[in-house]
């Protein structure tokens, strides 16, 4: 699989019932890279997560 900078259509797994899931459909409305500053801010959502 390949990607582009910003392509957050990203396999990262499968749903029991075999769907794919996606990281934005999983991630869909916790954090958003673009207008919560993703650059800066994804080290403290680490943080936060773990």
């Amino acid at each position: 699989m390949t990607s582009t900078k910003g392509n957050v259509h990203i396999v990262i797994g499968h749903y029991d019932d075999g769907r794919l899931a996606y990281f934005d459909d999983v991630c869909d409305g916790i954090y958003d890279y673009i207008t919560q500053n993703g650059y800066d801010n994804m080290s403290s959502w680490i943080e936060v997560a773990a």
